[in-house]
């Protein structure tokens, strides 16, 4: 078993404390007050089932081997925009639930790269809950890290778009030119891409490089309904896999990219 991980699980934009995003069976305030819990809400059961179905594929995957986890912002919903679609109105409290949901993950992970999200959604609380989880590596903004002989850039955000059919372009047009940027500034120049916040997965490659985006473990908040009404999103996790790579070489990227179910959708 290699000491050096070459397994990178990747999650993004988990918003905990949205109460339209994963939420835990149980969770408790340091009061003893209630937070988690989806009661008879068919949408929020469907995503519970559909992480615990994850785990399980994780550890099927990973089979015990050292991996990092790579956690692309967003980790939490916030106080924003003055919306009311969220489990309470205490940020700390946000963060319980986040770290109730995936406590067993951090811990199994051999290394941990947390990335800051977007300052409305998370002003700081994702280095809060790095401290909160006695993580040794600050949350940062921008993280470039090596696994493998590939340099890896993670940050959160990447252009969007409303039109399903150009999902592709965007993967493309952001990494040539996030490459050519990292060039003109005589930067070594990205193998991998990790980016979230558009909530829906996608990868796209040349062979050379590739990009991925995770989709969000929260449905459709009003506001989502508004700019995007046609989306259907659902959530994603990904494990870039260097286990039959050589050095340098591209992982092998396996992923589980859940459809909400029509029926679901519409409860």
């Amino acid at each position: 078993m290699p000491d050096t991980p070459l397994l990178n699980v990747v999650l993004s934009d988990t918003h905990s404390g949205s109460d339209c995003a994963l939420m835990p069976s149980e969770c408790y305030a340091d009061d003893g007050r209630k937070l988690g819990g989806f009661g008879k809400n068919p949408r929020l059961s469907w995503l519970y089932d559909r992480w615990r179905e994850s785990e399980d594929w994780i550890a099927r995957v990973t089979n015990g081997q050292p991996f990092v986890l790579t956690m692309v912002g967003d980790l939490i919903e916030g106080i924003h925009h003055r919306s009311d679609e969220i489990i309470s109105a205490k940020w700390e409290e946000h963060s319980v639930i986040h770290r109730t949901v995936f406590n067993d993950l951090y811990k199994l992970a051999a290394r941990v790269i947390i990335v800051k999200g977007t300052e409305c959604h998370t002003g700081n609380w994702e280095e809060a809950i790095r401290q909160q989880l006695g993580l040794p590596e600050p949350a940062k903004d921008l993280w470039q890290y090596e696994l493998h002989g590939c340099l890896i850039d993670a940050k959160h955000h990447m252009p969007t778009s409303g039109r399903k059919y150009l999902h592709a372009s965007a993967h493309s047009i952001f990494q040539g030119n996030a490459t050519f940027e990292a060039a003109s500034a005589g930067h070594h120049i990205p193998d991998v891409f990790l980016r979230g916040h558009r909530h829906v997965f996608g990868s796209w490659t040349d062979g050379r490089q590739m990009t991925l985006c995770q989709g969000a473990w929260q449905l459709l908040t009003r506001y989502g309904k508004k700019v995007v009404p046609d989306a259907v999103p659902g959530p994603s996790v990904s494990i870039l896999d260097w286990r039959e790579k050589g050095v340098g070489e591209l992982p092998d990227l396996r992923f589980k990219r859940f459809a909400v179910p029509q029926e679901v959708w519409y409860e």
